[in-house]
């Protein structure tokens, strides 16, 4: 029953967990990319209508970038805190440039703003983009262990109700011998 209980545990601490911590970091990856895409697109245009809509998105997205790296981080323990905290730093790196390169941008100066989105962000996002990548595959394999400790556990329990079984039959046996007897 305690083996049974450690299995429950372990399912447990899988869902509310590290599931979860893959989740977030899922989001996180899909606003970063969208805020890159978005940032993209507003350099390349040249209609301010355009420009503004995409500013709208863009602070939309950041805030929901955001709340997810604050969600995430909520979840983070000793094994990931040092990633995670590289890549939140990044992140804020990310907006405290960003706002530049979008001035750079409505001023008509798309060769500014994409000079330093190449050389100041591109090493961000590229390290952004490593780090999620790590975090998620830590998470996978805190799962992939979890799942091999209640393997063990169950099986662990099998085998001790098995024997719990043989002993049984061979006590009934040797009390039929000694009744018959």
């Amino acid at each position: 029953i305690r083996s049974l209980n450690e299995v429950s545990e372990s399912n447990k601490e899988v869902s509310e967990k590290y599931l979860v911590k893959v989740t977030e970091l899922g989001e996180i990856a899909r606003d970063y990319q969208a805020v890159q895409k978005l940032m993209n697109a507003h350099l390349i245009t040249f209609m301010p209508q355009e420009k503004e809509a995409f500013e709208v998105e863009i602070a939309t997205t950041s805030e929901s970038l955001k709340t997810n790296t604050l969600e995430y981080s909520s979840y983070i323990d000793d094994t990931d805190s040092e990633k995670f905290q590289l890549m939140f730093d990044n992140i804020n790196k990310y907006f405290e440039i960003s706002p530049k390169i979008i001035e750079l941008s409505n001023m008509g100066d798309s060769y500014g703003a994409f000079q330093m989105m190449n050389t100041e962000i591109g090493p961000i996002s590229a390290e952004i983009e490593v780090l999620i990548e790590e975090l998620i595959e830590m998470n996978h394999d805190a799962v992939d262990k979890a799942k091999d400790v209640q393997n063990d556990t169950v099986k662990s329990s099998y085998v001790v109700i098995i024997a719990s079984v043989v002993a049984l039959l061979v006590l009934m046996a040797l009390a039929l011998l000694y009744v018959n007897a």
